[in-house]
């Protein structure tokens, strides 16, 4: 999908406990949650369809508070794909406003809440596509063109 990333070669990574594999339970305690950097495994729960315990994941660590770019990004973007978009535009919304305008995740944040909004705030929705264009205007013209797209929806 465009926000993803997905079929451009980005990978966002995964959050894991050690050991306990790719549907491993998480420990309440936050000594026992550790970024394992499982390459590829979003990927594997993309393309095996289980979107649903990639959710789970993310709503456990968030609830840990574990809230880098990289977990906030894979799930806003779990969320936008399982059609959970009250759920992602609060994501979206604290990744946009804890990154830099005109970073690659800003970028990706705004699009993602843009997308989401949509279908229940058309005019938001262009307003934030139309806001992103304005506080970049050195905006690359992949993103550029994605932007005035949507506007042009």
């Amino acid at each position: 999908s465009a926000i993803s990333g997905r079929g451009g070669g980005a990978s966002w990574g995964c959050w894991a406990l050690s050991g306990c594999g790719r549907r491993g339970w998480l420990m309440e305690d936050r000594v026992g949650v550790e970024r394992a950097g499982v390459a590829g495994a979003d990927e594997v729960w993309w393309a095996s369809g289980e979107l649903s315990a990639a959710n789970e994941l993310y709503d456990r660590l968030i609830v840990l508070e574990v809230n880098d770019a990289e977990t906030l990004l894979a799930a806003a973007t779990t969320k936008t794909e399982l059609e959970k978009k009250n759920e992602a535009i609060v994501i979206w919304r604290k990744l946009a406003a804890g990154s830099s305008a005109g970073s690659e995740i800003w970028l990706r944040a705004k699009y993602g809440l843009a997308v989401c909004l949509l279908d229940t705030d058309e005019r938001t929705a262009r307003q934030v596509a139309e806001q992103a264009i304005q506080l970049d205007p050195q905006m690359n013209d992949e993103w550029k063109q994605k932007f005035i797209e949507f506007v042009k929806r």
